[in-house]
């Protein structure tokens, strides 16, 4: 009965009621689209770090890590990499060279981390030779090629074919270094990897360093982030004298993005709602003082302070939930819109990728996000009918039978 009375008192002044619905439903639509964007924002952060430099997982001589001499290297890592490789739940896994050095040019010269790989292994690894403007991956029939970012080809006043002298020191401590020439011109979202980071053949980036096939990494690439968490054991147990390092580890900023990400969301919504709540509570009161005269009555009749309660509350509630429901199937839509269409801020690319983030943005949303926030609103309706409806429970019922 009183489910039906308070659909109907709702709507004695519709466009009160509407203006407070139309806000709580804009409120909720910007907000969870909002969420939508900062989602992706940072999965596209957490990604683009994982599939272009870092991976999942490194595996590393313990020494390496103190002072990254090239003479602390993994042993037998080709070996490793194929047998992590073969678990199910890796995606890739490959060894890599790593040194640095100093990258130059006819211009000016910039430091960089020279990565030596085998191509066939690598192009399993990273999004690099999917990244490509220019040229090709390692396919070109001379010697000493080198992949290079456009931000470093850019700094460098480098082109595609252009020679680039790369110096860094060899097994022995001499300084030695060779000339290379750019096979390809790879860009991702990050200016700052393509800004510091190359990539050449394993085999000949050896031999300057005179180490042979002798790697310093072996960098693994997971299914899922979950396996990534879930594999360490079982890795660790393949290479027991190794120092294991996950993405988390070697990125703690982005780890704390990750786990973090639902909190912020949910706190960035409650104050939209807390913001809403101000609005509700304002209509709700000037309803109360409205109809005084009626709360006075059904009171005088024998309505308990308990029912009238219960009754202001629900046409909050209905009031409230009405705006959302509206509002969340408006987000859905116009996510899954921007979804398939995307955002694009090419207008702010370069400084966007300076944090990792690519230029398009395509906003999405865990379903089990609108019930979260169904019950947020919810709570927040109930929260914000109390003092309104306190305000009904102090009418008494002979002054409002006078006032008829």
């Amino acid at each position: 009965m009183l489910l039906p009375l308070a659909w109907k008192n709702i709507w004695r002044n519709k466009l009160r009621s509407a203006v407070i619905i139309t806000a709580i439903a804009l409120g909720l639509m910007c907000g969870l689209t909002a969420a939508a964007i900062y989602i992706n924002i940072g999965t596209q952060m957490v990604s683009s770090t994982i599939t272009t430099g870092i991976s999942h997982l490194q595996i590393s001589n313990p020494k390496f890590l103190i002072d990254r001499e090239v003479n602390n290297f993994v042993p037998n890592a080709e070996v490793i990499a194929k047998r992590i490789d073969s678990l199910p739940q890796v995606a890739a896994a490959a060894p890599r060279m790593l040194v640095n050095g100093m990258a130059s040019s006819p211009q000016t010269a910039l430091g960089v981390q020279i990565t030596g790989i085998i191509a066939e292994r690598e192009k399993n690894l990273t999004s690099i030779a999917s990244s490509l403007l220019e040229g090709n991956y390692f396919e070109e029939p001379w010697v000493n090629q080198v992949v290079i970012g456009q931000e470093l080809a850019r700094h460098l006043d480098l082109d595609l074919g252009s020679r680039i002298v790369f110096t860094f020191v060899d097994v022995n401590g001499e300084l030695t270094g060779s000339a290379f020439r750019i096979c390809g011109i790879f860009r991702t979202a990050s200016t700052q990897f393509d800004r510091s980071t190359v990539y050449v053949k394993a085999r000949e980036l050896g031999q300057l360093l005179e180490t042979g096939m002798r790697f310093q990494q072996v960098a693994v690439l997971f299914t899922t982030l979950r396996a990534a968490d879930t594999s360490l054991n079982q890795i660790q147990k393949i290479v027991p004298e190794m120092e294991l390092q996950t993405w988390r580890q070697l990125a703690p900023q982005l780890d704390f993005m990750s786990s973090s990400m639902s909190l912020i969301m949910y706190i960035f919504l409650g104050v939209i709602l807390l913001t809403l709540s101000f609005g509700i509570i304002n209509t709700m009161l000037m309803v109360v003082l409205e109809r005084k005269r009626e709360f006075g009555m059904l009171m005088a009749v024998g309505m308990g302070h308990k029912l009238l309660f219960f009754l202001v509350t629900l046409e909050t509630v209905i009031l409230s939930i009405s705006g959302a429901a509206i509002g969340m199937f408006l987000a859905f839509i116009l996510i899954s819109t921007l979804n398939v269409t995307g955002i694009n801020l090419a207008a702010l690319s370069s400084g966007l990728r300076e944090f990792g983030i690519a230029e398009v943005l395509y906003p999405s949303l865990p379903l089990t996000m609108y019930p979260a926030v169904g019950g947020m609103v919810f709570i927040t309706a109930v929260l914000s009918a109390i003092y309104p409806a306190l305000r009904a429970l102090r009418l008494r019922p002979a002054e409002a039978l006078r006032n008829i």
